[in-house]
């Protein structure tokens, strides 16, 4: 399945406003405009869960002749369930080219470090033991970048065979930035294939990769500056927010090689019912605030990304109190006008998603979103 087509399709139909239909019918019962001022939507955020203060910016060395052709980077806490079955999908991959793996054990209080330290003679192996940080854990995996390419797999995930060499060819034949390979979910002992293109494509900055760091072969430079901001939850949002945006190639392939585990573990099963899911929003904030500190370009196209992201961020937040989702509408307010609207930039899509939040209208923001996830 060309995923692309449907992701054109997909932005045609929210252009032609079908969507907005229920919207249009229920509109005059649904507003509701927020009298909340941005300070008075900060503190009540904070007071709810503080802000963090990690950094996407960082300062890694470049290894340059690289030692190898891609570094893997797994980050591990308490998988002695699946670890061993993923560390040996990565180590059973057939490849002309050269990878080192590095385990980074974030704390684990199960058997996770003893089995990880079995793999620890292999030379194309590295394990770190660390106390705990969290779901930026990767970070410890780029202090040194010794390869041209960096790939990250979460420990209770797998890789299907010929997954390296596919990225890898590709990766080097288009000097690409970025090679995205076909994931599938791995849920029940059932693999579940999820759509992927037909044909080997390029992508556009925002809208055709997926928001993973997973999945994905990374040119290793991208790294010299950027890390996975800690404290924060969703760390991965660098790639929507800085990486695709800093590539000059980025390229999906329709081979699948990437197996996505659906455990309980996860943090998208554990995330709405906690305080801490606002961080959706904190990392959306400050990702844009770094986005422009970079240089990088605040267009239509950015615009758009980010009124996707105002939809997943209400669809994370859809079980805090009602009135901390008005408070992140008003902050989302403030951010686009601050961002976008004094230059009299325009997105070319979800336009009444943007009027409801300029508007700060709770009433019609709430009904775009729960029509348009």
């Amino acid at each position: 399945m060309n995923t692309g087509w449907l992701r054109a399709v997909r932005d045609k139909v929210y252009q032609s406003r079908i969507l907005d239909v229920p919207a249009a019918v229920i509109a005059p019962l649904s507003h509701r405009i927020l009298s909340l001022t941005a300070e008075e939507a900060d503190e009540r955020l904070r007071a709810y869960s503080p802000c963090p203060a990690g950094t996407a910016s960082a300062k890694h060395r470049l290894a340059i002749p690289f030692r190898y052709d891609l570094q893997i980077i797994v980050n591990v806490y308490n998988l002695e369930k699946y670890i061993k079955a993923c560390a040996d999908s990565i180590l059973s991959q057939e490849t002309a080219y050269s990878f080192h793996v590095i385990f980074v054990d974030d704390g684990s209080t199960d058997a996770s470090p003893q089995i990880l330290d079995a793999y620890a003679d292999d030379p194309r192996v590295t394990v770190i033991h660390q106390e705990n940080t969290g779901v930026s854990s990767k970070n410890a995996g780029l202090k040194l970048l010794e390869a041209s390419y960096v790939m990250f797999v979460d420990g209770d995930d797998l890789l299907e065979a010929g997954a390296v060499q596919a990225m890898l060819s590709e990766a080097f034949r288009r000097d690409a930035d970025i090679v995205q390979i076909g994931y599938s979910r791995l849920e029940g002992g059932q693999r579940y294939p999820q759509p992927n293109d037909t044909e080997t494509e390029e992508a556009a900055p925002y809208g055709e990769m997926t928001g993973f760091a997973w999945g994905k072969v990374i040119r290793s430079s991208l790294f010299e500056t950027v890390q996975f901001p800690p404290g924060y939850w969703h760390p991965d949002s660098i790639v929507a927010f800085l990486l695709s945006p800093m590539c000059d190639r980025r390229i999906r392939i329709p081979a699948y090689g990437y197996l996505y585990r659906c455990s309980s573990g996860r943090l998208s099963r554990r995330a709405p019912a906690s305080p801490k899911c606002i961080d959706t929003w904190y990392i959306t904030d400050y990702l844009t605030r770094e986005h422009i500190r970079r240089g990088l370009a605040c267009d239509s196209a950015f615009y758009d990304e980010l009124l996707r992201q105002v939809l997943l961020n209400a669809r994370r937040m859809r079980r805090t109190p009602r009135e901390i989702r008005e408070a992140v509408l008003v902050l989302t307010a403030k951010l686009f006008e601050e961002v976008f609207e004094r230059d009299g930039v325009e997105p070319a899509i979800h336009q009444p998603l943007r009027r409801a939040v300029l508007n700060r209208d709770y009433g019609a923001y709430r009904l775009y979103c729960r029509t348009h996830f």
